[in-house]
């Protein structure tokens, strides 16, 4: 039997054989317009069936030991896998081999070429994920003795070794509020990580099974469920997926976050990038989902994870409408691609880990009722959403008569010129009140008490004011660098809220609250003095020194 294959044709020689490490495999060139290469499977795998044969342990020691000789190899073990090989590899720390194949039905059937360029893609996100995610990370990749990431073993595989993430899988841990809503907020840092990531066409250059764009193409394997009544759910499921209309930002996603792929440690680790897509990134999300609501309780789990996704990336309405069914489909792909795998092979323990729950999920997923729930208590509409905003105080509520909480995005900017401002005035007003009756550092400096904060505001030389604009400039440039993106949030001054933010703590709230309105009054006040000092070139009327003499 003769398979498809593209290789390089500076790995053959005169005689037409191909050379890759000790193997020798056997060619024949092509008419076609772009020289392409006819390999004999035959010749490089036992038997004449589609499947390459899986490589032992013994074969990915060889492996490890000739392309990667730093490492001191003391054991290999086999890793469950879906459809290419995974070993740990324990040396001087722990590793994973992962051996994949050109023309496994996991990459589409995708040749020898787009095999390659997919995962020299998926080292390159895991790289931009390590460099950017926040509180996501992913692997670390090593560099083979020939230098490259992604090497060929022989005439249809490829090998990469990439570091072992300590931790444990997300389906092991319990589903604490607090475990959710990390998850979700790592989530949104990788997709955040990926926002500008250009695959350069590696995605689109190989079909996936599990693509969720192409959801609806499981239908045909409705034959392999067990009864009518599963068969009649699916059918719904991607009926309305197919209802979905068009979803805003699409970019480059991992595509494949299930509870086995991401571990829990020090940090939130994504793993198994292979089956990457350029989607909506609310299919991240909706994907997250599929496998985060099993296990019941699915309602609490989605409100939790959705809230942390969306403090970090903000979600239009369009795009939470469209999540729980993009969840339901999600779970149709899951349940059919296994009834299908199963009925092939009834040993293949891996693709059942989610196939029954995936059925129980899709049996008790009320979407209408969890889409309910996040609009209206998770991701708000703007007029909603800002009407609940810190700062909207009794008795007004939400006082917006110029309609500025129309557009979210230009909300935060006008709530973080807010907190500036604010926290600027009652600098300054502090500074007004205080300065007249208490200067301690006036007589040690040599320095004459100045009873008119204005005029001695006028008084400082000129180099003095700029080494205080230079000093405000240089805080406001690093806060800008720090607080830029769809993550910050108004008034994080260098990035501090990430260590003191806890908006599900009532007083940390309150703090935001206090923080805000005494801004109004210090801008309020400050103005007041201001129009005071301009009208009657004096201020001391207005600081009650009648009461205090």
């Amino acid at each position: 039997m003769m398979t498809r294959r593209w290789w390089p044709p500076e790995w053959t020689s005169n005689d037409g054989s191909l050379h890759i490490g000790r193997e020798c495999v056997r060619i024949r060139w092509t008419s076609q317009p772009t020289t392409q290469l006819w390999l004999s499977r035959s010749s490089c795998a036992a038997g004449d069936n589609d499947k390459v044969e899986e490589p032992k342990e013994v074969e990915a020691a060889r492996i490890v030991r000739e392309h990667w000789p730093f490492v001191d190899v003391r054991e290999v073990r086999a890793l469950p896998s879906y459809d290419d090989s995974n070993f740990l590899v324990v040396g001087d720390k722990k590793y994973v081999l992962k051996i994949a194949a050109a023309g496994a039905e996991c990459r589409g059937g995708a040749s020898g070429r787009d095999t390659l360029r997919a995962l020299e893609c998926e080292c390159r996100m895991m790289r931009r994920l390590r460099e950017r995610g926040g509180s996501a990370t992913a692997p670390e990749i090593f560099s083979a003795r020939c230098g490259a990431e992604v090497v060929p073993i022989d005439a249809t595989r490829f090998a990469r070794l990439i570091e072992f993430m300590e931790g444990s899988p997300f389906s092991a841990e319990p589903k604490s509020d607090a475990l959710l809503a990390r998850f979700g907020t790592a989530l949104a840092d990788c997709v955040a990580a990926l926002e500008d990531f250009d695959d350069g066409g590696a995605a689109d250059a190989r079909p996936l099974a599990w693509d969720l764009r192409n959801a609806r193409d499981v239908s045909r394997f409705e034959v392999y469920a067990e009864d009518s009544e599963r068969r009649e759910m699916a059918r719904r499921a991607l009926k309305r997926f197919g209802e979905i209309g068009t979803l805003p930002r699409a970019q480059t996603i991992h595509g494949d976050a299930n509870d086995e792929n991401v571990i829990i440690g020090k940090s939130v680790a994504f793993i198994d990038f292979g089956d990457f897509v350029v989607a909506p990134r609310v299919y991240e999300l909706a994907i997250a989902l599929a496998y985060a609501l099993m296990g019941g309780d699915a309602r609490r789990k989605a409100c939790l994870v959705v809230a942390a996704f969306h403090a970090r990336l903000p979600l239009d309405r369009v795009e939470v409408e469209a999540l729980i069914p993009l969840v339901a489909a999600r779970n149709c792909q899951t349940a059919l691609n296994a009834a299908r795998r199963l009925a092939i092979d009834p040993t293949d323990a891996y693709v059942s880990i989610h196939a029954e729950p995936a059925w129980r999920l899709l049996a008790n997923l009320d979407v209408d009722e969890i889409t309910k729930d996040l609009l209206n208590g998770v991701v708000r509409p703007a007029t909603t959403l800002n009407a609940e905003l810190v700062g909207s105080t009794a008795p007004l509520g939400m006082f917006d008569p110029l309609g500025f909480s129309k557009d979210e995005e230009k909300l935060k900017k006008y709530r973080e010129c807010e907190l500036k401002h604010g926290r600027v005035a009652m600098a300054a007003m502090l500074g007004i009140i205080v300065e007249p009756f208490f200067h301690p550092l006036a007589s040690s400096c040599h320095v004459t008490k100045v009873t008119d904060p204005f005029a001695a505001g006028l008084e400082l030389p000129f180099a003095g004011k700029m080494q205080i604009l230079g000093f405000c400039a240089g805080v406001e440039f690093l806060n800008y660098k720090l607080s830029s993106g769809p993550m910050y949030k108004p008034g994080d001054l260098l990035g501090a809220n990430y260590f003191l933010e806890d908006d599900t703590n009532p007083l940390w709230v309150s703090y935001q609250e206090k923080e805000l309105n005494n801004g109004r009054l210090a801008m309020m006040g400050f103005m007041g003095f201001v129009a005071q000092y301009a009208l009657y070139g004096t201020y001391e009327d207005l600081l009650f020194k009648p009461l205090i003499k």
